[in-house]
């Protein structure tokens, strides 16, 4: 409840040289119901500087400013600045969250008017200072508020003139305690006050007098976006620019009271600009509301390219120009779009997932398997992020997106690899007993399964002999290892180690053919043997069920204590493209305390458990080290293979005598 104005230092050069209120370092400083007018002046040449508020110090105190008016009217000299509220820190923590409510003016902003200045940045409007600050002084305003007097003799001193609409009246939070103003005690209680005749009186008045003054409607009107054009949405010849303004004040504000005009550049590919003027006259906005505003359903966005757009709102009550505009400008590309692939060589019946960037609009995939010469629609719309799968064998495959009906993409190529299912013959058996399959492949490995998709790979190579004791199927698969050759490294770390080492997982992301393991020894033997195990799907719940896997080859190496050495297995087995597979490399070895993944295009190794015991858990969790070395390739569809097992023959025996002695006779039929 001060009331401080009328301070002047004519003489005085410096940049702090008049304050209405001045803090130092300190543990706490609460600023409430304060009403603050400077007008100082200096007739030095150099620099003069003044504030309102000015809290100096690198230490700062605790700060608690609320319900205050503070205007600064004064005249900055060179690189002086009149503010309204000044520190000399950058560091806002010690302003505390309750600081609010406050009215700040320095006159017009510009580099030396400004409402709050930290001893390095300039904040010039309330805005500014309000974004800088947040959420705290989220109900501070701005204005250059009337007085009936700032003579400090007169009775009238720093009473808000009641004949002009000031923001200040019902401005003010109310504040446990402090209900006593200048004057009068405990004037402010009991909101909303009777008797009020200027139509205020809604909540505690800004400053140190309570009165009778006349409310103020804060309007501040700002651009918030563009609604239109937006991504997502095709434009043609006759496209909507739609824009949405808001209200930034903290007041209600009747548009019909308050007009405000909304103004619109468009800029199209070819620089050609076209303005756009919408006055707005009827509606309410809530403070922090907004409102789209259709500026145009005519303008033409048919050509490819980038659109620029400006926005603005104009009103002759505006108390804020600095968010009238949209910053920066609003950008929007029509264009044919740029494809890319996640796989440029899939095998037949993989699937691909295409993209597109830089379009807009709907989505129409297509494909051409004649090199472009004819295209069809690939199934469904399609969006962004799209996949399908690619069934024609041995053909590079084209993809291209069509966006909005009319726009053209780039293209890009998918080859397909086709393997030919292995050819083989049904087998007739007469009951249990062992039969022979042959399947034979155009090229690549055949692997025999137990199921037409799925299921556990049983053998490697062009036979299999099984034993059945009924019909059955099995199911013969082509793999085509490719042309190449390919690792995958784990870690080389150690730091542990057990006798009889590692089992892990391989997913398969493509069809590959594991040929052999690098692998690190824990000991140094010229017949250090180690084995290779695997079975279709996860290794976890099998550790102690050796029938649950297919032993894949054994080796005998001169092995070195931590030394890494390579082996090729005589057989490589096939790991199918999507399959998990359980991997168990038995031998004494260095692996790594800890669990990981190691993938790459290919494969996607996830470790694994220690083993001191062939076929025993022991220690969880451990990672393999070494490589796992394979050649990629594709996988046909699988060929069945049936076994008919027919029963044997039932045997039916007589006897012409069916009790004789020792050397005699009897005819059996």
């Amino acid at each position: 409840n001060n009331l401080i104005a009328n301070l002047d230092v004519t003489g005085a050069t410096g940049a702090t040289m008049v304050s209405g209120i001045r803090g130092a370092a300190g543990s706490a400083l609460y600023l409430f119901y304060n009403t603050i007018y400077l007008n100082a002046t200096s007739n030095t040449t150099t620099n003069f500087g003044t504030s309102g508020i000015f809290i100096s110090g690198t230490t700062s105190p605790v700060l608690d400013i609320r319900n205050n008016i503070v205007i600064n009217n004064s005249t900055p000299k060179g690189t002086g600045r009149t503010a309204a509220f000044r520190r000399s820190s950058t560091n806002n923590s010690a302003i505390l969250a309750s600081t609010n409510n406050n009215l700040y003016y320095a006159g017009v902003p510009s580099a030396n008017n400004v409402i709050y200045f930290d001893g390095t940045n300039n904040y010039q409007s309330i805005s500014d200072y309000r974004n800088l600050i947040a959420p705290r002084e989220d109900f501070s305003v701005t204005e250059n508020t009337a007085f009936i007097s700032t003579v400090g003799s007169s009775v009238d001193f720093l009473k808000i003139d009641p004949a002009i609409a000031s923001i200040a009246e019902s401005g003010a939070q109310t504040l446990t305690g402090y209900t006593s103003d200048y004057f009068t005690n405990n004037i402010r209680t009991g909101y909303p006050l009777a008797g009020q005749v200027n139509g205020g009186g809604a909540a505690p008045d800004m400053g140190a007098i309570e009165g009778d003054y006349t409310p103020r409607i804060i309007v501040d009107y700002g651009i918030a976006e563009f609604l239109s054009p937006e991504p997502g949405n095709c434009y043609t010849a006759n496209s909507d620019i739609i824009v949405e303004i808001q209200n930034y004040s903290i007041s209600t504000i009747d548009i019909a009271d308050h007009n405000v005009t909304v103004n619109v550049t468009a800029t199209d590919p070819a620089n050609v600009v076209t303005p756009f003027s919408i006055v707005v006259n009827s509606g309410i906005l809530m403070p922090g509301e907004t409102m789209p505003v259709n500026i145009s359903s005519t303008y033409d966005m048919s050509a490819t390219g980038t659109y620029t757009f400006t926005a603005t709102t104009y009103s002759i009550d505006d108390i804020d120009t600095s968010n009238d505009s949209l910053n920066p400008a609003y950008t929007f590309t029509i264009a044919t779009g740029n494809v890319s692939v996640n796989n440029n060589s899939v095998c037949s019946g993989s699937a691909i997932q295409l993209t597109i960037n830089g379009s807009s609009g709907t989505i129409q995939w297509q494909n051409s398997t004649d090199n472009g010469a004819t295209w069809v629609n690939s199934t469904g719309a399609g969006s962004t992020l799209t996949t399908f799968n690619d069934t024609v064998p041995n053909t590079d495959v084209l993809y291209r997106a069509i966006t909005c009906g009319t726009l053209i993409s780039d293209t890009v190529a998918v080859a397909v690899t086709f393997v030919a299912p292995p050819t083989s013959s049904n087998v007739t058996r007469c009951g249990t007993g062992p039969v022979t399959l042959n399947a034979t492949a155009t090229s690549g490995i055949v692997s025999w399964y137990d199921a037409a998709t799925g299921g556990s790979l049983l053998q490697t190579g062009n036979t299999y002999t099984p034993t059945v004791s009924s019909s059955t199927t099995f199911y013969a698969q082509a793999t085509d290892g490719g042309s190449g050759s390919d690792s995958l490294t784990t870690t080389f770390a150690g730091g542990s180690g057990c006798d009889f080492g590692n089992m892990f997982d391989i997913t398969a992301i493509s069809s590959v053919d594991v040929s052999g393991f690098t692998v690190v020894p824990n000991v140094t033997s010229a017949n250090h043997v180690v084995n290779v195990y695997y079975k279709t799907g996860t290794y976890v719940g099998s550790i102690n069920t050796p029938g649950a896997w297919t032993l894949a080859g054994t080796v005998t190496l001169n092995a070195t204590v931590g030394v890494p050495v390579k082996f090729n297995l005589s057989t490589p087995f096939a790991l199918s493209a999507g399959q998990t597979y359980g991997i168990y490399v038995e031998h004494n070895a260095q692996y790594t305390v800890g669990a990981n993944t190691y993938s790459n295009a290919d494969i996607s190794v996830t470790t694994g458990d220690g083993l001191c015991a062939s076929f025993t858990f022991c220690c969880n969790p451990r990672s393999f080290n070494g490589r796992i070395h394979y050649s990629s390739g594709c996988a046909s569809s699988r060929t069945p293979v049936s076994v008919t097992v027919d029963p044997a023959p039932a045997i039916t025996l007589t006897a012409s005598l069916t009790e004789i002695c020792e050397n005699d006779t009897t005819l059996l039929a």
